[in-house]
């Protein structure tokens, strides 16, 4: 079974020692075989490995638990627009993918999360700072952030309008101007 599970995860055979780390609820998140102790041969040492791990799963899981919340509130049927409700299934799938990747390539998925933090902190800061003000042009640069998380991670699955960091930062602008 670790086998097969090193397999789907790494994309590639396996070996000895084989080292999977699972989830609190026993889902595998990691995989890989033979991590020295100490750092050498160009790869990371097992204690650096397994600290770097538990660092990514807490730091994407929460990440991916506040988008959820975002995306499937409690009246997200009533809250959110038609237009976006429509996208719904697309972004929840892109959720699903990126979880696969991020189990086959925890750095890919840093750097990615890394590029769409501080735009969102932004959004978080002027959303809080509304006390529950609707605005128009928050609710827009909203639904462009979920975009942007599709071209991210889930790139495949193609966004309705062109989307970038670069992109997202002009209308940022534009809406404090």
């Amino acid at each position: 079974i670790y086998q097969a599970a090193h397999h789907l995860l790494t994309r590639r055979s396996g070996g000895w020692p084989l080292t999977l780390v699972l989830t609190p609820e026993g889902t595998p998140f990691f995989a890989g075989t033979y991590f020295p102790k100490t750092p050498r041969y160009g790869m990371p040492g097992f204690k650096d490995l397994i600290a770097r791990i538990a660092e990514v799963y807490r730091s994407q899981r929460a990440d991916i638990e506040q988008q959820m919340a975002r995306l499937l509130g409690r009246r997200f049927v009533a809250d959110t627009p038609a237009a976006q409700l429509a996208h719904l299934p697309r972004y929840l799938k892109a959720i699903a993918m990126r979880l696969d990747k991020l189990r086959a390539d925890p750095a890919r998925d840093t750097a990615r999360l890394a590029e769409i933090q501080p735009l969102q902190a932004k959004w978080l800061r002027e959303v809080a700072a509304r006390k529950g003000v609707a605005d128009p042009g928050l609710d827009e640069f909203r639904w462009l952030l979920e975009e942007l998380r599709v071209s991210l991670f889930a790139q495949e699955l193609r966004t309705p309008m062109p989307v970038s960091v670069k992109r997202l930062e002009k209308v940022w602008t534009a809406m404090e101007s």
